[in-house]
């Protein structure tokens, strides 16, 4: 009886990748839920629940140094953009709707969250 030939790594690799891609563009279609409330250009902090459990983050928003949630981040006229700890976030402020991709071996995850002005929600 022989053996079934062995992938190599980057076969695997690549597999792996593809399967991620895929698991991570699907779970994006699944949109998140409209905000209440847009975020004006000068709101410093923002309420956000995810839209599954509730869970609760309030994220601190720095325009004037370029942070978010105390890390680097790209504003921009319509979203704001910052990546940490392998993850990458993505708020849409006329929406406030922030959608959090974090990748992984096994397909990684995506979470939705819809946010308010701190105090509004």
């Amino acid at each position: 009886m022989s053996a079934a030939p062995a992938l190599s790594f980057s076969a695997v690799a690549r597999k792996a990748a593809a399967l991620s891609f895929v698991v991570l563009t699907l779970a994006a279609c699944d949109a998140a839920a409209p905000a209440k409330w847009a975020l004006a250009p000068d709101t410093a902090n923002i309420h956000c629940l995810n839209i599954y459990n509730g869970a609760p983050w309030d994220i601190a928003l720095d325009r004037a140094h370029g942070r978010a949630d105390g890390q680097a981040a790209n504003f921009g006229p319509r979203h704001v953009h910052w990546t940490a700890t392998g993850a990458s976030y993505d708020l849409d402020v006329a929406t406030g709707a922030l959608i959090v991709a974090r990748g992984s071996s096994t397909g990684g995850w995506v979470s939705n969250f819809t946010c308010a002005p701190l105090g509004r929600t």
